[in-house]
């Protein structure tokens, strides 16, 4: 019982904050915009008109004056006509004080009214005469708004006293004690309201302070997204003045197509699966008013928005929203995105002239190449002395060097640009191994360089573009015998490892050459990168070799390392997967499984046509058996 009660306590707690926070907003919607210097005031002087008919109506009530529902349906219609008058007349007017001494002394001669042919001894009216005082200065808390009150009061008093006559009939003391009761319990409720309210603004103002530091607006919505505050920067960065948004819808404020995403955050913090969801945030844009040219002109400018849902006892309380100006940052955003898109549009237009440029090359020099490797074997004509041939030769191997360099342009630039292409196949690490070592083992042999491979008996069938390995491995290899001096050795090795769920071939190159320092090593896999020193210089290349082996790594899945000290030598690593890319691997996979799907259909559909056939089966070995 002792939970039930405290749940129905809280339930209506809950529901009575709900109730006044809806109170206060419709009294902020009468506040003047822009025209008032307390709109706290004003908001209370149109709740004190707002409840100035129940009063009356309560006053005449308890002096006996009006006694049939008719009659009181009509008093409250009268009364609550003058109050939205005084209303209406404190959001036009200049000067609402006026407006509310004229509502403080509607109110008293209401009382005296009341009190007119009345019993002398109705406690009701003495109090509600008593207390007139004491509305007033609730209204504008300050001494003279109490001294205003108390003339107005000690006015009704003389006009109870004038009005009383003790052979009027009484009223239902019941209905005079509950009137009484009543208007005194919301005396005592209004009392404690104001000292709890004093007593709040005698603290320090640390929520101010903060959301003074903060770097946007601070903005708390009811739950029906109708703004209650807005902090000091708001007029800042939305050019408008507070009192005019307060009271307000925000989604007003936003762009029409961002609405859509508004409401769906709003909907996402008042969903209860949600009530646990700290924040959320969208970008929108927000209405802004600027009149620093003279003119006010509209702009909506972007601002991020980070809200929390308010929840009291699991009652959904309102929400409150943090908005960020973000200009800067999506302009930034913006200048970012564009010289992407010219980088972009740069590499595609650098991959289209390489491509170009390299196919306009190739085509004569394979004449080139050709016509020389002709005249060198003597084909066409015979040499007169050893300076034709050896110019001859010159020519063939020079063409033969830029037919590789455009050859790794062209393979450089397909890389760079995505449209290299890998065809996996199942092969023998070992046989392109081999095929590395007889095509650089002359040119080993020749410069005094020792070429040998140390592959381990444990690799055996590789999955990858078997055209890509050998090209990593000549690349690695040439590199390797190049900036290796006479007497030096070039090592191949090659394991696999087995330690994770995915299996990888583990080869390096090593060799015992000039080596590099370790700044070197960051820019050593860029293309057309060649490390400026006397030893590098000596040795001519493009700087496409590294470059074109780490691109090649990459369409694999593998990883490539350096490890390398001036003078001491280089070791790559090249790590791939045994079994392929995974793009391979998953059609692989699926082409297996459809194998599978397939044998099983075929066993079904022989299952089908056997039970089918069976009947006929039987018919004929009767037949056979009766012959």
């Amino acid at each position: 019982m002792h939970a039930i009660f405290l749940k129905t306590f809280e339930f209506a707690d809950a529901r009575a904050r709900g109730c006044a926070r809806a109170f206060d907003g419709y009294c902020g919607r009468w506040v003047p915009a822009g025209q008032t210097a307390d709109k706290a005031a004003d908001k209370r002087m149109i709740a004190a008109f707002c409840a100035m008919p129940v009063a009356l109506v309560a006053a005449f009530a308890a002096s006996g004056a009006i006694s049939r529902g008719l009659e009181a349906g009509l008093a409250t219609a009268i009364f609550i006509g003058i109050a939205m008058i005084l209303c209406a007349l404190s959001s036009l007017s200049t000067r609402p004080g006026l407006v509310g001494i004229a509502g403080l002394a509607v109110y008293g001669a209401g009382i005296g009214l009341a009190g007119f042919h009345a019993a002398p001894s109705n406690p009701a009216l003495w109090t509600m005469a008593a207390a007139i005082s004491f509305e007033s200065w609730l209204v504008g808390r300050s001494g003279r708004s109490a001294a205003i009150g108390m003339v107005v009061g000690v006015l009704a008093f003389a006009a109870l006293i004038a009005g009383a006559s003790p052979s009027a009939t009484p009223a239902s003391p019941v209905v005079t004690a509950l009137l009484t009761i009543a208007y005194i319990g919301t005396l005592l409720a209004r009392a404690m309201h104001v000292v709890r309210t004093m007593t709040e603004k005698a603290r320090p103002a640390s929520a101010d302070d903060i959301e003074n530091a903060l770097d946007g607006v601070v903005i708390r919505l009811s739950p029906d997204g109708v703004i209650r505050s807005l902090s000091a920067q708001a007029p800042e960065q939305l050019g408008v003045s507070r009192q005019v948004m307060i009271g307000t819808q925000f989604i007003d404020r936003m762009h029409i197509s961002d609405r859509v995403h508004y409401l769906g955050l709003l909907a996402d913090l008042r969903a209860p699966e949600n009530a646990r969801k700290r924040s959320a945030s969208i970008e929108v844009r927000l209405r802004r008013v600027d009149g620093e040219t003279g003119t006010h002109s509209i702009v909506f400018r972007p601002f991020r928005l980070d809200a929390v849902a308010n929840r009291e006892n699991g009652v959904l309380g309102g929400f409150t929203l943090i908005a960020r100006d973000i200009s800067n940052e999506q302009a930034a955003r913006e200048a970012l995105q564009r010289a992407e898109d010219e980088a972009e549009n740069l590499q595609i237009s650098k991959n289209r002239f390489l491509a170009s440029v390299s196919h306009e090359l190739r085509t004569p020099l394979n004449s080139i190449i050709g016509f020389s490797d002709a005249l060198l074997h003597e084909m066409l004509c015979r040499f007169e002395n050893e300076k034709q041939r050896e110019y001859v030769d010159l020519i063939h191997r020079s063409g033969t060097h830029l037919l590789d360099v455009v050859n790794a342009i062209l393979e450089m630039s397909k890389i760079e640009s995505g449209t290299y292409r890998i065809f996996p196949e199942s092969f023998a690490f070992g046989d392109a191994v081999g095929m590395c070592a007889g095509v650089m083992g002359q040119q080993a042999a020749k410069k005094g360089v020792i070429l040998c491979d140390r592959i381990n008996a444990g690799v055996g069938e590789l999955v990858a573009d078997r055209r890509a390995v050998q090209q990593i491995l000549i690349n690695l290899v040439s590199n390797a015998v190049k900036f290796t001096e006479k007497g030096g050795c070039v090592t191949i090795d090659a394991a696999v490892e087995t330690a994770t769920n995915l299996p990888m071939l583990v080869f390096s190159v090593a060799d015992t050459g000039i080596g590099m320092a370790e700044d070197d090593l960051a820019h050593l896999c860029q293309p057309f990168t060649q490390l400026d020193n006397a030893c590098t210089r000596a040795h001519e290349g493009t700087g496409l070799g590294l470059s074109l082996v780490k691109g090649l790594v990459e369409l694999h899945e593998g990883t490539m390392e350096i490890a390398s000290r001036p003078g001491e030598g280089t070791v790559v690593t090249v790590r791939l997967p045994v079994n392929g890319p995974r793009a391979y691997r998953l059609q692989e996979q699926k082409e297996k499984a459809g194998t599978v799907v397939d044998i099983h259909r075929i066993q079904a559909e022989r299952r089908h046509d056997k039970h089918e056939d069976e009947p006929e089966r039987q018919a004929y070995a009767q037949d056979r058996k009766t012959a």
